[in-house]
């Protein structure tokens, strides 16, 4: 959220649009405010990938002696 907050009040904003590309054209927002938001989406993906393995060992070491073949389906 920090990063978010600081790319939307850097040099006016990224200006990055809906797509969140930065501006490929010299005339377009360059510099900290793009650079601010891509590390916030670079973030927001490892976030994601520690979430999944967070997710996965839970599931692995609290299945107890079920085996895999036994556990839910939502599992």
């Amino acid at each position: 959220m920090l990063f978010l907050l600081a790319s939307l009040w850097a040099e006016g904003g990224s200006g990055t649009g809906w797509t969140l590309n930065p501006p490929l054209r010299s005339e377009g927002h360059y510099g900290a405010a793009v650079d601010l938001t891509i590390f916030r989406l670079h973030i927001a993906g490892v976030s994601s990938l520690v979430g999944r393995f967070n997710f996965l060992t839970t599931i692995l070491v609290g299945k107890g002696n079920l085996t895999l073949e036994n556990l839910v389906l939502f599992v």
